[in-house]
């Protein structure tokens, strides 16, 4: 099968003022650390200025042992988030700054998996505004 992944967006409160949505990327037959999601902010009524609290990538399956998941504004970009260190599933960090912009428009992102056949689960914590 070939790479795939599809995503769902719930609002889940507001807290200190702020809208915060859990997202989650289900990617399925990952090959390695070249594949990479899309969201559409828009689509997904996410805000177009936001900032990413929390990232906890989980497998599901199949043979990688690793993730160093990272995010950005344009293809390939970890100017969102980056781990920077490879982990073992569950990988769960705060990323240091996670601002989402309204550059694009859409926020791009890999999980860097060091295997193949992966299914990779994605949550991201984002609350809406900037921690200004």
């Amino acid at each position: 099968m070939a790479y795939s992944f599809s995503a769902t967006v719930a609002a889940v409160g507001v807290y200190r003022g702020r809208q915060h949505y859990l997202v989650t990327v289900t990617e399925s037959d990952v090959a390695g650390s070249s594949d990479e999601w899309s969201i559409t902010l828009a689509s997904y009524d996410l805000p177009r200025v936001g900032v990413v609290k929390v990232v906890e990538c989980t497998f599901t399956g199949g043979s990688a042992t690793t993730v160093d998941p990272e995010a950005g504004m344009h293809a390939g970009g970890s100017d969102v988030y980056a781990n920077g260190t490879a982990g073992a599933s569950p990988l769960h960090f705060h990323p240091a700054t996670g601002l989402i912009w309204p550059d694009s428009g859409t926020l791009y992102g890999q999980s860097k998996a060091n295997g193949a056949a992966t299914t990779i689960v994605t949550k991201l914590l984002v609350a809406e505004g900037t921690d200004d």
